[in-house]
């Protein structure tokens, strides 16, 4: 009877001995258990997520306005800071709703 323990593996197609093989997929599982198990340690942000959704808000709210200035200046016409006046905005208000 053969002792398993004193075998040596066989030979894959590339040459490697089988058992390099099963110590990699051994390595790999031990991997995915410790991340499983949760050792990951807190992440520490220099950017935290509240100030980033306020950064992103205000450069919505900036490139709208900025947006506004540009059409209504060059491509409509009209004098750029007329665009944040609300007096623009009254006549923009009354034509869509059809008083003027």
């Amino acid at each position: 009877m053969i002792d398993q323990t004193e075998t040596k593996a066989a030979p894959t197609k590339n040459g490697k001995k089988a058992s390099r093989i099963e110590k990699r997929k051994a390595k790999r599982q031990e991997k995915t258990s410790k991340r499983k198990v949760g050792n990951r340690k807190a992440r520490i942000r220099a950017f935290p997520i509240w100030l980033r959704l306020i950064v992103v808000l205000f450069l919505i709210a900036a490139s709208a306005v900025l947006g506004l200035i540009f059409g209504y200046g060059v491509i409509g016409g009209g004098a750029p800071l007329d665009a944040l006046s609300p007096d623009t905005w009254r006549h923009i208000l009354d034509i869509i709703e059809g008083v003027e």
